[in-house]
């Protein structure tokens, strides 16, 4: 059996992303094979369109300038018409004036003006349109050749799905195992023998997830819309005036007019929302075992400062264990690891296990994970790693802003160059985000050796689909669907198993926002004019508001093409439009839903509208080996 292990992940990453870049590129040729355009062909026709914009832009930009040299004539125009008038009445107000020299002069502007107004409608205005023609010309001859494009690169356009990037990842490193979709077998496989708690509370709404697996241990990447309670600073103000009086040395009585702003703050509260992407990953190795840790290192930080830092905290550790061996409490029982510079930076310090944190973290997977630590790219000690027993927790900076949802839509173009690129870099960018997600779990041999035992599934379970897609099929839907009316904020979605229907679940969608109120406070405010004032502070009150959308959702065994072809097909169009709410359905990964205008029971002939679509897998895709 072939050993597919990274046993160094920082050393062996450039190697694999230049595999992964190959593998990317080798997957797009067979892509474009498989759609049968001719690259050829396309390129010709983008090499023209582009040459064909070059030309309009040239040709645009001569009908601007001819245009803004107009404005300027009209102008020069309207000048030349006012000073031959003004010459001309000069005289009228003025006896004085050389009545035929300033008439001669008003007569010339207004010739010069007849002239100026000659040039534009017989030499200009014919130049811009003539001008103007021909850029149309140009424009559409490049509009064609971008149709033309777009049409050439159509059948390829049409078979980019979800999960592309996931099957190069499985070629680049086996290791790896990416799912369709976290199915409801790998749910309850890691509920069930992993104790996993997936519910993510009230008022935060699973908005992605992907699952997978590294040598059949399941992992899954998911990402949290959250929303925060806190509060806002609202600021008020009032301009005061007051007179004063005062006498100077000479006995005059003068008035001083004084201005003040006076400022008020409220603070009320407020819903903050954001988004967080964390990776867990379950393993049987060392079962009782847990400990925290956050990043110790800079990126900025040098290899001077970094020794220096370790050999200050060498001596914390050493005091730390001394105390530990020392105390008679047993649940001290903190023993450096011999490696100063590992216990300084993987920083582990609340470990509750030393047996079985040396045996997870052996010379090797100390060395790795200081390299890890200490690597200054591609984006250095920016994980927390957190262990509760089975359940490892990796939560990293570059992960909360990573695209992890592998749109087909990154690919999409018209120039197969250019779509190659997206699908190259979109694949290797994705690989690189998720192999140093994972990276301090591959830092660790151990838990590329252990393989789970043999977990017995049940024949029948709650839902056809796992909650957590539920809630990300739901989140798929644009927002202003399932908004609550009057809503001002985002919508936190949380959802709520109803019962089978056939292949699909039936769930209810509940809404959770804020309608806002505008209210005024007037605080008390001293004022220099020796008086109190009230400062208005305006400010909003959130009120909750709900709202709730039925939802049917299918985990099918499908593709993007085969949905895409399916909305075309009017039967199918019809049943949308039937029975779903906003007239739409989403797909993505495998899994169909849509939303419902009303609870209804799909019917036999109701399923024969959507049974080109939806086809149940038989196994699902969890690998549990």
């Amino acid at each position: 059996m072939e050993d597919n292990s990274i046993l160094e992940p920082v050393k062996e990453f450039p190697n694999l992303l230049k595999t992964n870049t190959t593998n990317a590129e080798t997957y797009f040729e067979d892509l474009v094979k498989k759609s049968g355009i001719n690259q050829d062909e396309n390129i010709k026709t983008v090499d023209k369109y582009k040459a064909t914009m070059v030309k309009y832009n040239a040709a645009y930009s001569k009908a601007t300038k001819l245009k803004v040299g107009r404005v300027f004539l009209w102008i020069l125009f309207g000048v030349l018409v006012a000073m031959g008038v003004i010459f001309i009445l000069i005289p009228i107000g003025n006896p004085a004036a050389s009545k035929a020299l300033f008439i001669s002069l008003g007569v010339v502007f207004i010739a010069l003006a007849v002239g100026d107004i000659v040039l534009i409608i017989k030499v200009i205005n014919p130049k811009i349109k003539k001008r103007d023609e021909i850029a149309a010309a140009i424009k559409l001859t490049a509009d064609q050749l971008l149709a033309l494009a777009n049409e050439q690169m159509a059948p390829l356009n049409s078979i980019f799905d979800w999960n592309m990037p996931s099957d190069v990842i499985k070629k680049t490193t086996p290791l790896i195992q990416l799912d369709k979709n976290f199915d409801v077998k790998k749910y309850y496989f890691m509920r069930d023998k992993y104790g996993l708690d997936f519910d993510v509370g009230d008022k935060s709404s699973v908005y992605y997830v992907q699952s997978g697996s590294i040598v059949g241990n399941p992992f899954l990447v998911e990402r949290i819309f959250d929303q925060v309670d806190g509060e806002k600073v609202y600021t008020g103000t009032l301009v005061i005036s007051w007179v004063t009086y005062s006498t100077d040395s000479k006995g005059h009585r003068y008035s001083n007019t004084h201005i003040q702003t006076l400022t008020a703050n409220v603070k009320k509260f407020c819903p903050y929302y954001h988004y967080r992407t964390y990776l867990i990953y379950s393993n049987d190795s060392a079962p009782d075992l847990c400990f925290t840790r956050t990043p110790q290192v800079g990126i900025e930080e040098s290899d001077k400062k970094i020794a220096k830092t370790v050999r200050k905290d060498a001596k914390k550790i050493d005091k730390l264990a001394e105390k530990a061996v020392s105390d008679s409490d047993p649940s001290t029982n903190f023993t450096a690891m011999g490696n100063d510079e590992f216990d300084s930076l993987f920083h582990a310090l609340d470990r509750n296990n030393e047996v079985q944190f040396r045996l997870l973290f052996t010379p090797l997977a100390q060395k790795n994970e200081i390299n890890l630590i200490k690597s200054k790219a591609p984006y250095g000690d920016d994980f927390n790693f957190s262990k509760n027993k089975k359940i490892n927790v990796i939560q990293t900076r570059h992960g909360q802003n990573a695209d992890i949802y592998c749109n087909p839509n990154n690919y999409l173009d018209y120039d197969v160059r250019e779509s190659k690129k997206k699908f190259v870099n979109y694949t290797n960018s994705f690989f690189q985000y998720l192999y140093f997600d994972l990276a301090p779990i591959l830092s660790i041999p151990l838990y590329q050796q252990e393989k789970p035992m043999e977990y017995i599934y049940n024949k029948g379970y709650e839902s056809n689909v796992s909650f957590l897609e539920q809630e990300v099929m739901a989140n798929s839907f644009p927002s202003e669907l399932l908004q609550p009316k009057d809503a001002i904020t985002n919508s936190i979605l949380k959802t709520n198993f109803i019962k089978k229907d056939g292949d699909f679940d039936q769930v209810k969608i509940k809404a959770s926002a804020f309608k806002g109120y505008n209210r005024t406070d007037f605080i008390p405010v001293p004022g220099g004019d020796g008086r109190i004032h009230s400062v208005p502070v305006h400010w909003v009150e959130y009120v909750p508001v709900e709202s709730s959308t039925l939802m049917d959702v299918e985990n099918s065994d499908s593709s993007r093409p085969i949905f895409n072809s399916m909305m075309k097909n009017q039967g199918f169009a019809n049943f949308i439009n039937r029975v779903s709410k906003g007239n739409t359905a989403s797909y993505q990964r495998g899994l169909f839903a849509f939303l419902l205008s009303a609870p209804v029971i799909l019917s036999s002939a109701d399923m024969a509208q959507v049974s080109g679509l939806v086809k149940p897998k038989e196994g699902g895709n969890t690998n549990s080996k």
